[in-house]
């Protein structure tokens, strides 16, 4: 177990309450934070829109070996994490910590210095971590990816491709941004505002220089088919095939089941 402790406590509760002020009544607010061995901690908050409402740094003292040296990212929503820091005392220290179960599962926790868990393991913060587990023990040259669109993006997304009579949308991540194209038109968001990358390694069909992650393909009628369901959910997760020979899915990550059931399937394959 490894902490991340984060100084300058009261600094952080201060620009959290200010974050969470900024938006709108209507707007969901995520927060994104960003782990890396050498950038140390970045808590980005966004709205579902897209917009970029605030970003705090931290640096890191310590770094979990299952990380493997890449950057990885937890989204979590700003008000419950607004509601753990005004629990914690000023005189504490808080820490993120990413655990090993005994069914092998990583969970991560938010605790302060003397060592009161206040999250549990079943809440929001957890869900997404618990993800995780399953790309941890990949091999160097597979390559990883979740990625989150906001839904008012993709409700736009929808009715801009839907012009055209095509059945097959692309998607092209790359280390910056995320472009969605159907060979006549093509709409690019940008990495900061429109997803999340969780776990990446390298490919070993992608060459470094290429600066492509991979391209997924959907069946855009089936697309407009899931219309409603999409709607039902405040993001779209794109998950890629975990290895096991599963197929990528569509999936809603508010729901409470640790194993949601996918809302449609991707045509999916590497460069």
């Amino acid at each position: 177990m490894v902490g991340f402790r984060i100084s300058r406590l009261a600094h952080l509760k201060k620009t959290m309450s200010q974050l969470k002020k900024l938006p709108k009544p209507d707007v969901i607010v995520m927060a994104t934070f960003n782990f890396h061995p050498e950038q140390g901690i970045s808590l980005l908050a966004s709205s579902d829109d897209g917009r970029v409402l605030g970003a705090i740094r931290i640096n890191v003292e310590s770094i979990n070996r299952f990380i493997c040296n890449h950057p990885c990212s937890l989204v979590v929503d700003i008000n419950l994490l607004c509601t753990f820091l005004n629990r914690a005392g000023d005189e504490h220290s808080l820490h993120m910590v990413i655990s090993d179960s005994t069914n092998n599962q990583y969970f991560f926790t938010i605790e302060d210095s003397v060592g009161n868990i206040t999250l549990e393991r079943n809440m929001t913060l957890n869900y997404e971590v618990n993800e995780m587990h399953k790309y941890f023990d990949q091999p160097p040259h597979e390559y990883v990816v979740k990625v989150a669109i906001p839904t008012r993006i993709f409700t736009s997304m929808l009715e801009l491709f839907n012009n055209f009579e095509v059945d097959t949308i692309s998607i092209i991540v790359t280390s910056k941004k995320v472009k969605f194209t159907n060979g006549c038109h093509e709409l690019v968001l940008y990495k900061e505002v429109a997803f999340v990358c969780v776990a990446i390694w390298s490919h070993e069909g992608v060459k470094e220089d290429d600066d492509v992650i991979y391209v997924a393909k959907f069946d855009w009628k089936h697309l407009i088919s899931l219309y409603d369901s999409i709607c039902m959910t405040r993001t779209v997760w794109i998950y890629p095939s975990n290895g096991s020979g599963s197929p990528p899915v569509l999936m809603c990550p508010t729901d409470p089941n640790p194993n949601p059931n996918p809302i449609g399937n991707i045509i999916y394959y590497f460069l």
